[in-house]
């Protein structure tokens, strides 16, 4: 069977691999094209993180859903989701170094405070759709990578509140934004 823009989907879920070569020949300047955006002064990381977002539409097409939006803009939200990711994981690893090891190349102090304020600006828009209360539970969540228990510690709250927020937030950056958070 000939993969197209008809049939791609289907291929996909049955793990067929001409459609994901399909979706990276039709689609794979879109990621780059997003990824080369949000991770611009971190080129070194860019193609790992282009390998991650096709790998997570191959592990997730089963949770596309074409009534919700289209395949287009749910491969524009993995996108920005990894890339976000990325940076998150990118300063966290070069906070836990010892500044004075570092080697020729990798950014100074300016330019992770710069990939700080971009990645704020990125995590405000991702987490637009939420109230207040819950888009602090996910900062605290998945950017400080405090487990619910800590949160609801110290906001005051039953760790099962914090579990439901956390899920009814998920569903609902899901239904906005079109794609998912682990």
């Amino acid at each position: 069977m000939e993969i197209n823009e008809q049939n791609f989907i289907k291929g996909l879920i049955k793990r067929d691999e001409d459609a994901l070569r399909y979706v990276i020949k039709e689609y794979g300047w879109l990621i780059k094209a997003v990824v080369s955006k949000q991770l611009y002064n971190l080129k070194h990381i860019q193609e790992e993180c282009i390998n991650d977002i096709f790998l997570s539409i191959w592990d997730n097409i089963d949770k596309f859903d074409g009534k919700k939006g289209t395949f287009k803009n749910w491969v524009i939200g993995i996108s920005e989701y990894r890339s976000i990711d990325y940076k998150r994981k990118y300063i966290k690893d070069i906070s836990n170094e010892e500044y004075d090891s570092l080697e020729i190349g990798i950014p100074d102090n300016s330019d992770v405070r710069i990939i700080n304020e971009e990645m704020r600006k990125d995590v405000e828009n991702l987490l637009s759709c939420l109230k207040d209360k819950d888009r602090d539970i996910f900062v605290k969540h998945y950017l400080l990578d405090m487990n619910p228990s800590e949160i609801a510690t110290k906001l005051g709250l039953t760790t099962n509140s914090i579990y439901n927020r956390i899920y009814k937030g998920k569903k609902k950056i899901r239904e906005v934004r079109g794609f998912v958070i682990k």
